[in-house]
């Protein structure tokens, strides 16, 4: 599995993890990833985790840093979707800043924009606010975990002297 979708399951667990038998936002149990199927009134209010956008960069020779673009949708329909959406909202980023690590996925979990309108993902008439948050991580260089395609990494060094030293180092498979 990939880390990232470590991290989105990790932002689901925290956010569906109950204290004393009771869930900790509104959505209750009702939080989701990535949603193609329009969301029954049922549902809500719910939350849908999905990622937006990610970037990379060589961080060493063995790994890369990681920006990820996540979205914790925040989605109510009723006369008051308003009031439910600011106090869903404000329970999502109290429980995420309480784990900046998102369960040791990560390196860092920062809120950066929180953008609230009417959601996509109902039938009904329905509020969202969308709260992207980015989260840094690091991922080991290899081309498809598992296959063994890179076993090795080879460096030779070559000093002002002209001096040569080389590494070799085991990536973790």
């Amino acid at each position: 599995m990939h880390k990232r979708a470590e991290i989105k399951q990790a932002v689901i667990n925290i956010l569906t993890a109950q204290v004393n038998g009771q869930y900790q936002t509104l959505a209750g149990a009702n939080v989701f990833k990535s949603r193609f199927v329009p969301l029954e009134e049922t549902e809500l209010p719910c939350v849908c985790v999905y990622a937006v956008t990610e970037t990379s960069e060589k961080f060493d020779n063995i790994r890369l840093k990681r920006t990820l673009d996540l979205a914790v949708d925040c989605i109510s329909t009723s006369s008051n979707a308003d009031d439910t959406i600011d106090t869903l909202t404000n329970q999502v980023e109290y429980l995420l800043i309480q784990d900046v690590t998102v369960g040791g996925n990560a390196s860092w979990i920062e809120l950066k924009r929180t953008e609230i309108g009417p959601a996509d993902q109902s039938k009904n008439e329905t509020l969202a606010g969308k709260m992207v948050y980015e989260i840094t991580y690091y991922t080991d260089i290899t081309a498809d975990p598992g296959t063994g395609i890179f076993n090795t990494i080879d460096i030779n060094y070559e000093n002002k002297n002209g001096k040569e030293a080389e590494d070799l180092i085991n990536l973790p498979q």
